[in-house]
């Protein structure tokens, strides 16, 4: 219900914005035209050889970072991504998202090797209401865990702090 509300709510900022000319982050309160960094979004499940190539397709195409899905299992999806990395080197960021796929001692173990992989963010490692699980990994793990994309109120992202 709530992702339906939402996409009202930006259909009609959309059309405020057009009706005043404006564009939508005016109306919110933003005033600078600071750059935003993009990623490319998302290398699905696919054969190891056709992932690199789409990678490096968007690599050549002007992409910095990449966001890999993972979830096929620990073995196939640290073997992904080892692969991307050799292929890709060090310099570009490799994200990747679960989607919620794992349980905590998965999330932990896969994690450990993400971070050899030198991955700039692990995405929904854990089920969405294992707050938990995203705390212990946090404190385990020495790197980024993204999370709250199943979370539309702000009253649910209280939960976070």
């Amino acid at each position: 219900m709530m992702e339906a509300i939402s996409g009202v709510d930006i259909a009609l900022w959309d059309l405020i914005g057009k009706a005043l000319r404006q564009p939508i982050h005016r109306l919110l309160g933003c005033y600078t035209s600071a750059p935003l960094p993009a990623y490319a979004s998302s290398i699905f499940f696919k054969g190891k050889e056709a992932m690199v190539r789409e990678a490096e397709d968007l690599i050549s195409s002007g992409f910095s970072a990449i966001k890999l899905k993972i979830g096929m299992g620990p073995e196939q999806d640290l073997e992904n991504v080892r692969s991307l990395r050799k292929a890709l080197g060090e310099e570009v960021k490799l994200m990747v998202d679960v989607n919620c796929g794992y349980d905590r001692s998965t999330a932990l173990k896969v994690g450990r090797e993400l971070q050899e992989q030198q991955v700039y963010w692990f995405e929904e490692p854990l089920p969405p209401e294992d707050l938990e699980g995203y705390v212990m990994l946090r404190q385990a793990l020495d790197l980024p865990i993204a999370a709250g994309e199943s979370e539309f109120t702000r009253y649910g992202f209280r939960r976070f702090h």
